[in-house]
């Protein structure tokens, strides 16, 4: 019997691919695709900047006819030594700044002007006050922070001042900067004593009574004087001229370093430690001296007739002999009549005699302009 052969004729085939499912597959192929984008990535970031320097240059020199640009410094060209420069008859200056002069340091001989703070609103209107002074030849600004009528012109931070700021108040250390880049020495001017909206705490009083004694009837306009002697009276204008130190001035004018001019039963200082009028003031002047020695430099105004006849304000002595070294006459008007009999004497006179009673500096100021004459 013939024996059957196998039918082999018939394949069966399986669809299913084993190889197309499963965990590992996927992950084959992320894989992949992250290693071809980092590949792209780092062949366009090595090939880019070449390709558009060539870019560019074709763009330049093919297409726009003008010089390549590229993102490789480019080689300085140096002059052909073969050939001599062009030389002209009015060679160009290099444009240099113009070098602002550093003020002069102490009390230099040189002119004083007396700023109005009216006109030193912002910081444009100092840097033409300060100008102006340097075109006209000042060497001294005189900035008033404090005056004659009790004002403070600046926020002071004194406690003390807090009730005698002005409505309008300036910005002292900017125009001591203004002025200082100009060559101008900017000096602060601070009056002391004579101050008619001083607290009841640090002013003159009428014995006996609890009213601040006024230096004429209420009616006729009487002032408030400020104490001389009192410590707390001196240590309040000593804080002031830490102030205008700490504001960038480095000489403070002080006006009203006196008494009043009326001596009277009814005033009541307190406590005079047994001084008269003059050791008193010479005891002030010498706190504030010790106080600032090395900070700043202190001048003292007085009026002209203090200096040349024995005044009541200055205990009749000499401005001199109190220890004002430094010191501002303020002269009288050629029509103004002088007080208490005072002479009449030429300027080399005045200095002579200022100089004998020990004052090393001197200024000599008629109105708001004057001269320091060393």
């Amino acid at each position: 019997m013939a024996k059957r052969k196998k039918n082999i004729g018939r394949v069966k085939r399986y669809n299913h691919n084993f190889y197309t499912t499963g965990r590992t597959y996927w992950i084959k192929r992320v894989g992949t695709g992250v290693l071809v984008v980092a590949a792209v990535f780092l062949i366009g970031f090595v090939v880019a900047p070449a390709f558009l320097d060539w870019g560019s240059n074709l763009w330049y020199t093919v297409i726009k006819d003008k010089p390549a640009s590229s993102s490789q410094p480019q080689e300085t060209q140096l002059p052909d030594e073969s050939t001599p420069p062009v030389e002209t008859d009015d060679p160009a200056e290099p444009n240099l700044p113009e070098a602002t002069p550093e003020p002069e340091q102490g009390n230099v001989p040189g002119k004083v002007q007396v700023l109005s703070l009216s006109a030193l609103s912002s910081p444009e209107a100092m840097q033409k006050a300060a100008q102006d002074l340097r075109a006209q030849g000042i060497t001294y600004g005189l900035v008033p922070l404090k005056d004659e009528s009790g004002y403070i012109y600046y926020n002071s931070t004194v406690p003390q001042a807090a009730a005698s700021i002005a409505a309008t108040t300036v910005e002292p250390a900017a125009i001591a900067a203004a002025l200082r880049a100009e060559g101008v020495q900017p000096v602060a001017v601070i009056a002391a004593f004579k101050d008619p909206m001083v607290s009841r705490e640090l002013g003159i009083r009428y014995a006996g009574m609890d009213y601040m004694w006024l230096d004429n009837k209420a009616e006729a306009g009487g002032k408030r004087w400020m104490n001389p002697y009192s410590p707390e009276a001196v240590a309040y204008i000593g804080d002031l001229i830490q102030e205008a130190c700490d504001m960038g001035f480095e000489k403070v004018v002080l006006s009203g370093v006196q008494f009043p001019r009326q001596e009277s039963a009814k005033q009541d200082f307190g406590d005079t430690y047994g001084r008269d009028r003059a050791a008193q003031l010479k005891e002030d002047i010498a706190v504030w001296e010790k106080r600032f020695a090395g900070v700043c430099t202190l001048v003292y105004e007085v009026p002209y007739e203090s200096c040349v006849t024995p005044s009541t304000t200055l205990g009749t002595a000499a401005p001199g002999a109190l220890g004002m070294k430094n010191l501002m006459v303020r002269m009288p008007a050629a029509d103004q009549e002088l007080e208490d009999g005072a002479a009449v004497l030429a300027q080399e006179e005045l200095t002579q005699l200022l100089r004998q009673d020990g004052v090393e500096t001197i200024a000599l100021r008629n109105g708001v302009a004057g001269d320091v004459i060393g």
